[in-house]
């Protein structure tokens, strides 16, 4: 059994942002997670939001994405974080992440990746990948929840690069 070991190579620190199916985001944050982030206002920006149909501005966000690179958090010189203890969710669950789709997937950037070959069956260990399934479960299980019983339809994400809400409904097609 294969458990996670993080080799310091700042490379998930680094590289915040990924583009996908021409959307660009940050790395998830919770709201809960936000305070880390408080010296540095700008580098948090909404990631998930929920409007009236037909709106383009979200009246509630869900959640909210690290928009800056690299992490302000990281130190280059010892390539830790400064706030190691209380790193936000999406950071214990890296290299492993869930797509838009719901899917495991594992960061292939990541040098312990390089060490192992997932695909030839390499056994990870369960715990290991805990937190990236936390993250779908809780908070998009919230984001379904939410759409579903409120005066709120329509799903909104943020694009970090062009600074512009887009309409999830829109993107579904793309993501598929």
């Amino acid at each position: 059994m294969t458990d996670f070991e993080c080799r310091h190579c700042g490379r998930c620190c680094e590289k915040i942002i990924t583009t996908k199916y021409g959307i660009s985001v940050g790395m998830y944050l919770k709201p809960s997670e936000k305070w880390l982030f408080r010296r540095y206002p700008s580098a948090v920006m909404p990631y998930l939001g929920m409007t009236k149909i037909g709106k383009s501005k979200p009246k509630r966000i869900v959640c909210y994405q690290l928009a800056v690179e690299p992490c302000p958090l990281y130190d280059a010189d010892t390539k830790r974080c400064t706030q190691y203890n209380s790193r936000p969710v999406a950071c214990r669950a890296y290299p492993f992440a869930l797509d838009a789709a719901g899917r495991l997937t594992i960061d292939e950037r990541c040098k312990w990746f390089e060490d192992h070959d997932y695909k030839r069956k390499d056994k990870i260990n369960a715990d290991a990948i805990r937190y990236a399934y936390e993250i779908h479960d809780i908070d998009f299980a919230k984001y379904a929840s939410i759409r579903e019983s409120s005066n709120l339809p329509e799903g909104l994400i943020f694009d970090v690069r062009k600074k512009k809400w887009l309409k999830i409904e829109d993107l579904a097609i793309v993501v598929e």
